[in-house]
């Protein structure tokens, strides 16, 4: 776990704009996409009123809608996080992506990366309808059981992330399929689940601070991009990928 951390703030200290660029690409293309789902969602708004059809939230074609947007900006979401981590792993070798590979990258990964986000999701909805289930129609007059709910499927939410991280880092950064992504990915919670979990749990209280007002200026332009190449170096180290480990280039 630290020669990952160690190896990834090295590279952070090296050469920060490669970082930073990175972040940048990352917000710049999740910033579009998502005016691009509110687009899409216009237009159905547009056409609906020029067919005279009213436009309710609690519809079937409003739903339909509304899933078909989120899916699209999921799909094109997982490419972009995937294309951060090819990033974030070139910026540890202390080389820059640029937006046209970025970019490129993004959306020739976007598939497998969406892939197994929804087998993830799909296990996760497996996991959790039970309980959901169980407080909605048998728990939710108890007091406190609101809260015991809750806990227990962040628990839940933490152990299925965790369990798949490794996958979808191996299937950005290390451009595996999905079937070696798994492979990869459950290789390294065979070999390397203690260290694993502790960079991983480093990882996502980053990921939680970036949603943070103005504390996130500080994660996600140093503390997760050093916490992502870190999981990165662990899943590329400790997933028997035959592609070779990342390797430090000299300064000039």
């Amino acid at each position: 776990m630290f020669a990952s951390l160690s190896k990834a703030f090295s590279a952070f200290s090296g050469r920060p704009f490669n970082y930073i660029w990175a972040s940048l690409l990352f917000l710049l293309f999740l910033a579009i996409s998502l005016l691009a789902s509110f687009a899409l969602f216009l237009i159905y708004f547009m056409v609906a009123s020029a067919l005279n059809f009213t436009v309710d939230l609690a519809s079937v074609p409003t739903l339909v809608v509304i899933a078909v947007v989120v899916l699209i900006f999921m799909f094109l979401a997982d490419g972009f996080n995937g294309a951060l981590a090819l990033a974030y792993r070139k910026a540890v070798a202390r080389e820059k992506i640029s937006l046209v590979e970025f970019y490129t990258y993004a959306i020739r990964s976007a598939l497998k990366l969406f892939t197994i986000t929804l087998l993830r999701d799909i296990v996760w909805l497996l996991c959790c309808a039970p309980i959901i289930i169980l407080y909605v129609y048998a728990l939710s007059d108890y007091e406190l059981m609101d809260i015991l709910a809750a806990v227990i499927i962040l628990g839940i939410t933490f152990i299925i992330h965790a369990l798949f991280t490794p996958a979808l880092v191996a299937a950005g950064s290390g451009g595996s399929s999905i079937y070696n992504s798994l492979r990869q990915g459950f290789s390294v919670l065979r070999r390397k689940h203690i260290n694993f979990l502790m960079t991983y749990i480093i990882f996502a209280f980053t990921w939680v601070l970036n949603f943070v007002p103005l504390v996130n200026l500080f994660t996600i332009f140093f503390a997760y991009p050093v916490a992502y190449s870190a999981l990165c170096l662990m899943v590329e180290s400790g997933g028997g990928s035959s592609r070779p480990a990342v390797v430090m280039k000299e300064e000039d």
